[in-house]
C-alpha cells in the first residue's frame, strides 16, 4: 500500500516552516487540508500538493 498521508512534522519540513506555524495555520484555517482522528493529525498528500499548487505564483516576465 502506498503512503496516503504526511505527518505534521513531514509537512513542516516540506514547507520549511515550524510545526508551531503549521498548527497556527490550522487554527486560522489558512493552511493545507488535514484529517484529524482521535487527536492525531494527518495531511493527505494529494491535498497538500493541491494547496501548494493553488498558492503558486508565476512571474510574468520569466514567461516571456
Amino acid at each position: 500500500m502506498s503512503k496516503l498521508f504526511y505527518t505534521p512534522r513531514e509537512v513542516a519540513q516540506i514547507l520549511k516552516i515550524s510545526i508551531r506555524t503549521l498548527a497556527n495555520k490550522r487554527a486560522l484555517r489558512t493552511g493545507a487540508p488535514y484529517y484529524k482522528d482521535g487527536g492525531v493529525i494527518r495531511y493527505p498528500i494529494v491535498g497538500l500538493e493541491h494547496h501548494i499548487n493553488k498558492k503558486m505564483h508565476h512571474n510574468a516576465k520569466a514567461l516571456r
